[in-house]
């Protein structure tokens, strides 16, 4: 199981996958992240094609997927944390830059990372991701808690889904 492990930092469980050619000495590589309450698996179906041409990077986020969970989410989750993660990686794994593809929070994710590091940044993909977030979806998200730590920690993933999108075996 491929982690990053840091010393006060949470480990980071990550994929690599390079089906590119031996004899390509270094092949461009793209960082594909999932957003909130998913994990690397989202990317899945993608990597079969992607990995013939690029070395395809996958990230669990902190505190998702097979990414530890043993820190402060009220500290830990903030935007300096998961860019000091992003770079993190890419140095542990010898990248100086990559392609990023960010779907839903990690598209917004991604828009910060080209801005504070435009050198580690090659091309920037966002897919369905909020820019800006009206009142009322701020409030929505936080399903009557007093904010996302405590909604996410009372409800699970799985529960703050369903009250967003409701049950997944609904009858439609």
């Amino acid at each position: 199981m491929p982690l990053l492990t840091r010393p006060g930092e949470p480990d980071l469980y990550y994929e690599l996958d390079d089906f590119t050619d031996a004899w390509q000495q270094s092949a461009p590589c793209i960082m594909l992240q999932h957003g909130y309450a998913r994990s690397s698996v989202f990317w899945r179906a993608w990597v079969p094609y992607l990995s013939r041409f690029y070395r395809v990077v996958r990230l669990d986020l902190r505190g998702l997927g097979r990414s530890s969970r043993d820190f402060d989410l009220n500290s830990g989750i903030s935007l300096k944390a998961y860019l000091k993660d992003f770079t993190d990686l890419l140095d542990h794994l010898g990248v100086d830059s990559a392609h990023y593809c960010g779907e839903s929070s990690a598209g917004t994710l991604g828009m910060a990372f080209a801005a504070e590091f435009p050198q580690r940044v090659r091309t920037l993909s966002i897919i369905s991701s909020p820019v800006a977030m009206s009142e009322e979806d701020k409030v929505s998200a936080l399903a009557g808690h007093p904010d996302r730590v405590t909604a996410l920690r009372k409800m699970g993933s799985r529960g703050w889904l369903e009250t967003k999108w409701g049950s997944p075996t609904r009858k439609c």
